[in-house]
Parts: C-alpha cells; structure tokens; sequence
C-alpha cells in the first residue's frame, strides 16, 4: 500500500511539474537541437562574413589585430580566435561592460561586438554588434543561444533556465521509478505498439522514448544546471575530488619604458609550453598590468565546441610563463566539470554526438507532447464520468424519487 501511494504521489509530481515547465522546456530543447550545429548554420547564413577563399599564408596576428581594432576604436579588443578550417575568418571580440556588471562573468556582464578578418590578405570581412539580439541572418545563431540560455530576459531568464534543468533531471529520474516494468515485462515497455488504440499508442511513445532517451536526458539536465548554478554544483563535486578555485587574475610586471610584446610573440612562448597543441583563443591585455592569455586544445583533449582548456599566461613585457594549465593533468572534480559542456554540446563525440545532442531536442518535444497529450484525455475521461454519474445524483434528489 505504501509503495502505491509513493506511486501515485510521485506520478502526479511528475505529470503537473511537466505540465508547468512544459512550454519553457520545449523552447529551450528546441533551440539546443539548433544550436548543436551553431557553427555550420552561421556559416550557410552569412558565407560573405564568415568563409574565405584560401590562399597563400595567413597574415601574422598582429596584423589581423590592427585591422580589427580600426573598427571599434573606441573598445578594449578582448580576445582573437583563428580560423578552425582554411575557409575561416579570424573573429575579434570587444566589449563594454553592462551597467551593474560588476562581479558577473565576462558572458553575461559585457556587450560583446565580433569583427571578421580574412587570414589571408587581413582585410576586415564584416562586423557584428551582440549587444543584443535581432531576428536576422547575422543574428540568428546569436538569438537561438540567448533564448536557450537565458529566454532573452538576462538574469532572470537564466535563472528560470536553471530551475527548468533542475525540474527535468528531477522528472527524468521519477520517469525512471514509474516506468518499472518488472524483469518480464522489460520488452513489452520498450515498444510501441503501433496497431492499437491512439491512448495506448501516445503513451507507449511516451515511455518508450523517455527510456531510450533516459542518459542523454539526464546529462543535458545535470550540464544545465551546473551552467546556471555553478557555485552550487561545484562544493558537491569537491565532496569527491578537488575542483580548482576560480582563475585569479596573472598582472604583468612592468619595467622602465619597455614595451609589451606582440601578439604573435606572446603566442609563440605560448606555444612553446603545449607543442603541437591547436591554437583555440588569445586573450589580450586588457590594461598595463594584465597579461595574455593563450588557450589551446591539445591532441588527446575531450572535443569543446570551439576551444579547449590548456591555457597558458604570459606577461605582456617580459614574455615569462605567469601560470599554466594543462587539461591532461587536472584533478577528476576538474576533469568531470570540464566534460560537462563537450558533453551538453556533443562535441565530446563528433559529428555524431551532435546529432545525438540534436535529435535530443527533438525528442524532449515528444515527450513534453505526448506527456500533455495524456493529460488532457485523462481529463476529458474524467470530466466524462462525472457527467455520467449527474442524472443518478438528480434522480435521488427528485421529489419522485424520495415518494417513492
């Protein structure tokens, strides 16, 4: 009996929370199933801004860097990303801090504006402005990653986002306590069948695919809420392995007159300390007292989107190695959070693990869908036999019917 009313009260906790974050979620999964090829649809929107023709030697760093600051003058150059492929661009990121962005993370506490350079001859393909977000082909990939990131309502949206991914790992793991067949049954809950009635068959996909979908549902869920709610999440992972404290700033010491190094200097002592490792971002003083910072991916590192986790910081006059991290050598707290978002993405996995990310959010749909679907006919079902039992009750209040 115990067990039937734990049944019960877990079921309806899992049928009305799905009800409520219902919309939120199919939104939100809907723009990761777009977002997990983010770079390939940016790239067929805006090919004049994004792809070049190759050719000959790319232009050294610095180069690209004086281009790209002619174009906002008047902002601090943040970061350079090289191309991944020999038809990229070069994308320069600058940006200006929000008001009240004090204590908030270099995404959310600054207007970012990306300007285009061609590798090849240095010369400026175009500009973005990511201050905000426009439903055009420049800014599609931009307006899919705030509404699935934060619903276009800042922190608060992001928020929302978070308890959203804390309400579906939750549902995932009811869905597992409901869905139990029993040993002899397994088969019979993994199907669908297709012949029988449109209720049995809504529920058998209901199930059927929630099963299926189970791991990556979960993984998406646990990702998400450790990307909203990072200081939550990470004293629970130290319970178990050392998580390292947040990056503290490497200021650069400077002497008399000298000058700072060149981009493509500070790259190069970089590179020394990673060989062979792929060249993912420069981060550029950001003052006289800041310091590069050079990230790399290195060969047997797990897959980021567009980057990788060996960083190396370098002072912008002496040249010397500030700090280092390399990826291969992290603790496991470290090593789990970092494949959070390879795994969020699928990039941990290739190609097909994006499709696996992407088909994901399809699914999620489905689920919300049928879940919804259920729903409705149960109350339709009900609201039937209270409507059936109505003339009996009228009949035994009737004055016949008490005379007689």
């Amino acid at each position: 009996m115990k067990n039937r009313k734990l049944w019960n009260m877990l079921h309806a906790l899992h049928l009305y929370s799905g009800l409520v974050v219902g919309a939120f979620l199919v939104l939100i999964a809907l723009t990761g199933s777009i977002i997990a090829f983010n770079h390939e649809i940016d790239r067929a929107l805006n090919p004049e801004l994004l792809t070049v023709k190759p050719g000959g030697e790319r232009r050294p760093l610095s180069e690209i860097v004086t281009a790209a600051r002619a174009v906002y003058p008047d902002k601090p150059l943040a970061f350079v990303r090289p191309p991944d492929e020999a038809d990229d661009v070069y994308v320069a990121g600058f940006k200006t801090p929000k008001e009240g962005a004090s204590g908030k993370s270099c995404c959310s506490g600054f207007n970012w504006f990306h300007v285009m350079v061609d590798p090849y001859t240095g010369k400026v393909t175009g500009q973005r402005d990511l201050s905000h977000y426009e439903p055009t082909r420049p800014g599609f990939v931009h307006l899919m990653a705030g509404l699935h990131g934060n619903l276009l309502l800042g922190d608060t949206g992001k928020t929302v986002v978070g308890l959203v991914s804390l309400v579906w790992l939750i549902l995932t793991l009811i869905g597992v306590y409901l869905w139990q067949p029993g040993a002899k049954k397994i088969k019979m809950a993994l199907s669908i069948k297709r012949k029988a009635g449109s209720a049995r068959f809504i529920f058998d996909l209901h199930r059927a695919f929630g099963m299926y979908s189970l791991a990556v549902m979960a993984v998406l869920a646990f990702s998400g809420i450790y990307f909203i709610f990072p200081d939550y999440v990470k004293p629970m992972v130290a319970a178990f392995s050392p998580v390292s404290p947040k990056e503290a700033a490497h200021d650069s010491q400077s002497v008399g007159d000298q000058s700072p190094l060149t981009a493509d200097a500070a790259v190069a002592i970089a590179q020394a300390r990673f060989p062979g490792a792929a060249l993912k971002l420069v981060s550029l003083p950001q003052d006289d007292q800041a310091s590069y910072a050079v990230t790399f991916r290195q060969e047997d590192e797990v897959r980021r989107p567009r980057g990788g986790k060996s960083k190396v910081w370098i002072d912008q006059y002496s040249g010397d190695v500030l700090a280092e991290r390399d990826a291969q050598k992290m603790s496991g707290g470290d090593t789990f959070l970092n494949w959070q978002m390879p795994l969020h993405s699928g990039s941990a996995f290739g190609l097909a693990g994006r499709i696996i990310i992407c088909l994901s959010g399809l699914i999620c749909t489905l689920l919300v869908t049928t879940g919804t679907l259920i729903w409705l006919r149960k109350r339709r079902n009900k609201a039937a036999r209270v409507s059936d039992r109505k003339p009996d009750a009228v009949a035994l209040a009737s004055p016949q019917t008490q005379s007689a």
